[in-house]
């Protein structure tokens, strides 16, 4: 069982990584794994493509005090997935609460443009809190790229601790353009 914590889930999406996460989640579905989805968002969406939602009526940054929630979710779960932002801490302290094993995914890094997006005084603070995410004690990291991996392993992630998974493309959806005349 594996219980997968991200502050937003599909069809609550503001970018690609609810995408990439929601694939996942049918991936895994598709192997026979029960999965299971805790996020912020409408109670009333209950389920997306057949996998279960809770959804917690709050903010996607007050997601990060979901901690209580999250661990009673935890506690039937094998496996707890979460990604980087505001689902970090609740799903590392539901973890240790479970004693359940905690991956996390790393689905981008800002770093130096945090100063560019949140101005001089606020983008330091948002760099140190992502540094100081991406350096906490989970079981597994896993970055989307090997660039993205070594951006991580700068910063001091253990490289021991930490893999690759590249998102794939339904090559289906694809085809090559008509040739012009």
């Amino acid at each position: 069982k594996v219980l997968i914590c991200h502050e937003r889930y599909e069809p609550d999406v503001g970018g690609g990584g609810e995408i990439i996460i929601h694939n996942t989640a049918v991936h895994l579905q598709g192997l026979g794994v029960d999965v299971q989805v805790i996020c912020a968002g409408d109670p009333a969406i209950e389920s997306v493509d057949g996998i279960p939602t809770r959804r917690l009526p709050m903010s996607r940054y007050r997601f990060n005090l979901a901690a209580k929630q999250v661990t009673e979710m935890a506690r039937s779960a094998d496996l707890i997935q979460t990604y980087n932002y505001h689902a970090c801490l609740p799903a590392l302290a539901a973890g240790r609460r479970t004693g359940k094993p905690v991956v996390c995914g790393i689905m981008g890094l800002f770093r130096d443009a945090w100063s560019s997006m949140r101005g001089p005084l606020l983008g330091p603070l948002f760099q140190a809190f992502e540094k100081y995410l991406l350096l906490r004690d989970y079981d597994q990291l896993y970055f989307l790229s090997e660039y993205s991996r070594q951006d991580g392993i700068h910063l001091g992630v253990d490289p021991a601790r930490s893999f690759v998974a590249s998102p794939g493309v339904d090559g289906d959806r694809f085809r090559p353009a008509e040739v012009k005349q």
